[in-house]
């Protein structure tokens, strides 16, 4: 039995120090042993070493780029560190090795709700921050958004649309679900065209040109949300976020990790995309 065999059969093995030697001289044994830099790389996450964890993982991946579980773990540990970003793009680069495992989709669901506090308590921060500075000109509108950020706001996603403009969107969304991309933006096109004000055709046509790789497109549409009337609250809240992740996708990581990334599309559709799509699934829009 290998050194790091014998740990694996005892998960609950608390003498971390002897174990983790114990995977050191599998490495030292066998220097491209994949599941000898994964066994201590757990280990390291239980003593909350989370760089030395990544570093581990960085190492089992490199020597075995096919298992799911490396990047689940090494997600796991940007996760703990608050690298969202960087745990986002592990959790989906695991979905695309076995799409039918539940436990990335889980992993990749909390680090996009992790995102969404952050967002909103920076739009709430600098709103108020906007308010004590004494600028009266959009005091009632500010203030107005800050009751929705903080949920004391009016439901507005159920604001009446034309018949036109509803059924170019259903068309355009569900295109989008399929991933018919193309289809997708001529569909929103003309749903934006009988209603230029429809912050989400902008985010859905947004998400389509991003998942084109098309970002400049994506960006623009989603700093047009930002000029139109509140209808759909969330909407304006994720914008900002939605430009930033779009500017940055080619370096938000480690250079080193940049090519085990998807693309912006798939990251921006996680769990911002399934309350979109549930929303307007219960809406019958």
């Amino acid at each position: 039995m290998t050194y790091y065999q014998s740990k694996l059969l005892t998960p609950n093995d608390e003498d971390y120090d002897r174990a983790i030697k114990d995977f050191t001289q599998a490495i030292y044994l066998r220097q491209d042993y994949d599941a000898a830099f994964y066994g201590r790389a757990k280990l390291y996450m239980r003593k909350a070493q989370y760089d030395l964890a990544i570093a581990d993982f960085d190492k089992a991946i490199l020597f075995k780029s096919d298992n799911d579980d490396y990047y689940i773990g090494r997600g796991r540990a940007y996760h703990l560190k608050g690298e969202y970003d960087c745990a986002i793009a592990d959790f989906d680069q695991a979905i695309e090795l076995k799409p039918d495992d539940g436990s990335p989709y889980y992993q990749r669901g909390h680090a996009y709700i992790e995102v969404s506090k952050i967002a909103r308590a920076n739009a709430v921060r600098d709103l108020k921050k906007y308010m004590e500075l004494g600028d009266n000109v959009l005091i009632s509108k500010i203030k107005e958004e800050l009751q929705e950020l903080e949920g004391a706001g009016p439901d507005t996603t159920q604001q009446e649309l034309s018949s036109e403009t509803k059924h170019y969107f259903n068309i355009g969304f569900n295109n989008f679900k399929v991933g018919n991309y193309p289809l997708a933006i001529a569909n929103l096109n003309e749903a934006i065209k009988h209603d230029p004000a429809y912050d989400s055709a902008y985010l859905f046509r947004g998400w389509a040109f991003a998942h084109q790789e098309l970002y400049q497109d994506a960006v623009a549409d989603f700093k047009k949300i930002h000029e139109l009337p509140i209808r759909t609250p969330v909407v304006h809240l994720l914008a900002e976020w939605l430009i930033r992740t779009c500017e940055r996708v080619d370096g938000s990581c480690p250079t080193s990790r940049v090519n085990q990334r998807s693309n912006v599309g798939s990251r921006l559709k996680g769990y911002f995309g399934s309350l979109f799509i549930k929303g307007r699934e219960k809406a019958g829009r």
